[in-house]
């Protein structure tokens, strides 16, 4: 797997990956504490079977994520 603690140091969030039950194989789920804000995806079994790099996939997920938290982050300073 992707390394999990570098994005979240280099992202200021936490990630928490659960094992999921079939046909989830994992959940995601990144936490910005400072927003009180968590985004959060399954990875189903059929999207890795598909995948050729698996890590770069999962990474690729997480940004889409990531780009949510950004977003807000973005947001929360304008309003501040």
């Amino acid at each position: 797997m992707f390394d999990i603690m570098s994005y979240a140091e280099k992202n200021h969030v936490e990630v928490d990956v659960r094992p999921g039950t079939k046909p989830v194989v994992w959940e995601f789920f990144l936490r910005d504490r400072s927003l009180d804000l968590v985004e959060f995806t399954q990875i189903l079994d059929r999207e890795l079977v598909r995948q050729h790099n698996v890590d770069a996939y999962l990474e690729e997920r997480c940004d889409v994520m990531m780009g949510e938290i950004l977003d807000a982050r973005r947001n929360a300073k304008k309003a501040g």
